[in-house]
């Protein structure tokens, strides 16, 4: 529907509403499918589940570059959409629930405010929530940045792919790692190495561009923020009981959801803000969220660990 859109209300109901809410569903319900399947391999799971969007990351910003150029913006929009359509419907035929389907229950809720009175999982909330603030940051502006500091169009477009791809090992590798040393443990120091990278490999090449530089920073920001979003839900679902896995998930991808929609629009009023002469300052939002993030992170795997009594959670 986007293909055909011509006025902007059309554009933001179809790309932005009716799309988001596909995707969120997509989103949501299959990850708790793939969670209820898996307990002791559960990071590792979910891991290999995201790596699709990964995946995608690295083919669409390619695909969609040399399909625009070639049919236009509506031809490439109806192209993409047969590019999603396909392994979709795989997809939904081959997703299966393990726990049998409840009656429909009107008073069930999709999501629960009173789990916010759990300061484990409130703290784990809010702070994925901040990181989900800065996370999103180097792969919308990354391109755009690269392009300002010299880098050719096309090699500027293919930092994103870059990223995407070194998130394939990130969302794989350190999900393996998780199920041995704990799900927290492990998304607990990516979160600082989110914050990390931004400071020191992205924040600098602002005043002291570096094409090598910049590159490096691709590649290690694509693997630490891949093992953030690959074990956002494996810890979701150890914060309660996979009876109430579901429950949970919406909760939790609600504040998600808040964070990406407010995120990425306070990091363009940041860059506008300065001209959209120097990224510094969008940058700097990007690293205090991320590390605030990281900090409320630290204090909630603490906490779950001190109630289960032991330190691989």
């Amino acid at each position: 529907m986007t293909s055909l859109a011509t006025e902007y209300y059309q554009i933001f109901l179809a790309q932005g509403v009716m799309f988001g809410i596909g995707a969120g569903g997509i989103f949501t319900s299959s990850f708790v499918c793939v969670g209820q399947w898996f307990v002791k391999r559960r990071g590792l799971a979910v891991g290999l589940a995201s790596v699709g969007s990964s995946l995608g990351g690295v083919i669409f910003p390619l695909f969609f570059d040399k399909v625009i150029a070639a049919v236009g913006f509506p031809g490439a929009m109806r192209y993409s959409a047969l590019l999603v359509a396909v392994p979709l419907v795989i997809g939904c035929f081959l997703v299966r629930s393990r726990l049998p389907r409840k009656q429909w229950d009107k008073q069930a809720k999709s999501f629960d405010l009173s789990l916010f009175r759990e300061p484990q999982f409130a703290l784990y909330t809010l702070g994925s929530f901040l990181v989900m603030w800065g996370l999103w940051v180097p792969l919308d502006f990354i391109a755009s940045f690269a392009t300002a500091q010299g880098f050719s169009s096309v090699l500027a477009l293919s930092l994103i792919s870059i990223i995407n791809a070194a998130s394939i090992p990130g969302r794989i590798l350190p999900a393996f790692l998780s199920d041995h040393i704990g799900h927290f443990n492990v998304i607990t120091v990516s979160d600082w190495l989110v914050g990390v990278s931004i400071l020191c490999l992205w924040l600098p090449f602002d005043f002291d561009p570096s094409h090598a530089g910049i590159i490096i920073f691709c590649l290690v920001y694509g693997f630490v923020s891949g093992a953030f979003v690959s074990l956002l839900m494996p810890c979701v679902a150890k914060t309660g009981s996979i009876e109430t896995i579901g429950m949970r998930f919406g909760t939790f991808q609600m504040a998600i959801g808040l964070s990406n929609l407010t995120g990425l629009p306070i990091s363009g009023a940041i860059l506008a803000r300065q001209g959209d002469a120097t990224y510094c300052g969008l940058q700097t939002f990007a690293i205090v969220a991320t590390l605030l993030g990281a900090a409320l992170t630290t204090v909630s795997t603490r906490l779950i660990a001190g109630k289960k009594g032991t330190w691989k959670i």
